[in-house]
Formats: structure tokens, C-alpha cells, sequence
């Protein structure tokens, strides 16, 4: 299952386009859309890792302090 999920994260990355830049990997969107980018394996898509690993402790400490 999480397999199929990483596989269809790339391939909705690499069906946005050739030469498009993956917006989650910007700081601030991948924050801001930490499921789309970083959960369920999208973590593992190339280039995300190091950006959710950043990004994923603040979001988790927000979801806390709700």
C-alpha cells in the first residue's frame, strides 16, 4: 500500500510537467501542505526527504499546541 502511494506521488510529480520544479520543495508550501508533500511516503519522493525532515518536527509541534 505505501508503495503504491510513493509511486503514484511521482508520478503525479512527474506528470505536472517536464522542467517544473517540485513546490514541495519549498519550505514554507511544504509547511503549509505537509500531507500532500510529506505524508503517507511522500517523504520519499526525490529531493523531499531532506525537507520533510526539516519542516516535519514544526508542523507536528503546531498540531500540538491545538
Amino acid at each position: 500500500m505505501r508503495l503504491l502511494s510513493v509511486l503514484l506521488l511521482s508520478l503525479a510529480t512527474l506528470s505536472a510537467g517536464a522542467g517544473t520544479a517540485d513546490q514541495c520543495l519549498e519550505h514554507d508550501y511544504a509547511m503549509k501542505n505537509y500531507k500532500d508533500c510529506c505524508a503517507k511516503g511522500g517523504y520519499k519522493v526525490e529531493g523531499r526527504g531532506v525537507v520533510c525532515k526539516e519542516v516535519g518536527p514544526k508542523v507536528k509541534a503546531k498540531r500540538e499546541l491545538r
